[in-house]
């Protein structure tokens, strides 16, 4: 059951990429989404444009179109679906795990939310989403964040309404593949969201250890 904020990051095609023979479902990559919103859990889904499962590596020869061509100071320079995840991934981190006066503390909601920089990377087959608080409490919700940045939907905002309980539970009014923006209450355990996130690390490090092996043994056998 989602207890705690997630950032989920897809690639379009997979392990082994290929043109789609038609349009695929714009929401069949958000199953998690849907399911952390369901709960009304913090969560973030975006799909990078053109990427496949090797999107995040650095292994030579494997599919993917996010080289890291240059790194200054610690940041990717160039480049196409690495800056995006790059990007997101240490807002992210910075929204629920900083703590005021800490770097990146005070600019994580600008970042999160720096769509004209970045949508155009983010895939146009599969619709990439946000449902959360920002830090004054006002949730940041969009179906469709390129269609929103790109102009082709709009963002409006959303009156909270009493629902009984002192309000806790705001009215969403959503368009279609539009965003919403409201005030809702936030608390989440952030202690509880880091173990969260440095299991989901620990995955991902084993993931990489296990493609680097295999690639070692190709190389062996050649």
């Amino acid at each position: 059951m989602p207890r705690v904020p997630i950032l989920g990051q897809n690639g379009e095609y997979g392990l082994t990429p290929a043109p789609f023979l038609q349009a695929p479902e714009p929401d069949g990559l958000k199953s998690g989404y849907l399911a952390w919103k369901e709960a009304d859990v913090p969560v973030f889904e975006l799909t990078i444009q053109g990427s496949s499962h090797y999107e995040w590596s650095q292994l030579p020869n494997f599919p993917t179109s996010s080289w890291c061509p240059e790194v200054v100071d610690g940041q990717c320079v160039g480049g196409w679906g690495q800056p995006l995840a790059q990007h997101y991934t240490l807002a992210w981190f910075d929204r629920w795990l900083k703590k005021s006066g800490e770097a990146g503390y005070n600019s994580a909601d600008a970042r999160l939310t720096a769509d004209a920089d970045w949508a155009d990377r983010m895939s146009f087959y599969f619709r990439s989403a946000r449902d959360y608080p920002d830090r004054n409490g006002q949730s940041l919700h969009c179906d469709d964040i390129r269609a929103a940045a790109l102009g082709t939907a709009s963002c409006v905002i959303a009156s909270t309404t009493n629902s009984g309980n002192g309000g806790a539970n705001p009215s969403r009014t959503s368009g279609s593949g539009g965003c919403t923006m409201m005030n809702e209450p936030a608390g989440f355990d952030p202690v509880l969201a880091l173990l969260v996130l440095l299991a989901a690390a620990g995955i991902w490090r084993r993931a990489r250890e296990k493609s680097r092996e295999k690639s070692l043994n190709l190389k062996g056998m050649q």
